[in-house]
């Protein structure tokens, strides 16, 4: 501070004195300064940490739901893909859909475009509403369900998770 004093002394004549209204003004400024960029500085953090969080959520849902290769990136012209979702999961090993039958250990489903597939369900496979845990004869035709498994050669699904899930409001579009 005196090397910056001395400088300014000789340059404009005159002493400084750390009394003088401008001087504690100026100091008053840059503590502004420094605290706004500090705040600054901790939002940047924040959205930082929180972003990533998010980003490996997304990398652990594209992760169980697609092969590798299937995940959206980016197409060659640099833009990200428009939805949130992509309207068909290439290569997914489940199904969206309503419920066309039920049988003992099986459901047939309906995806959005009206395809078909028939989901095996063992009796340790969950099948839940909400939070509750209820039996596959529970489940009923016009259901709309989430099914996560893994494909059979046939074409099947075997389930390992299986939720009903409520049926949407006006309020859910809006």
């Amino acid at each position: 501070m005196k090397y910056i004093s001395k400088l300014i002394e000789k340059i404009r004549g005159t002493r400084i004195d750390p009394k003088t209204v401008w001087f504690k003004r100026i100091l008053v400024a840059v503590l502004v300064l420094l605290v706004a960029l500090g705040i600054f500085q901790a939002g940047v953090f924040v959205g930082y940490k929180k972003a990533s969080v998010h980003y490996r959520i997304g990398e652990q849902y594209y992760g169980q739901m697609m092969r590798k290769g299937d995940r959206p990136r980016g197409d060659k012209s640099g833009q990200m893909m428009r939805g949130m979702m992509p309207p068909v999961f290439p290569g997914t090993n489940g199904i969206v859909g309503e419920v066309v039958s039920v049988g003992t250990s099986s459901i047939v489903v309906a995806d959005p475009n009206g395809i078909e597939k028939v989901v095996l369900i063992g009796t340790t496979v969950p099948v839940k509403r909400f939070k509750e845990k209820i039996k596959v004869s529970e489940v009923n035709a016009g259901d709309r369900v989430v099914i996560i498994g893994a494909s059979s050669a046939t074409g099947e699904i075997q389930a390992e998770l299986v939720r009903v899930m409520p049926e949407p409001t006006e309020r859910d579009f809006r």
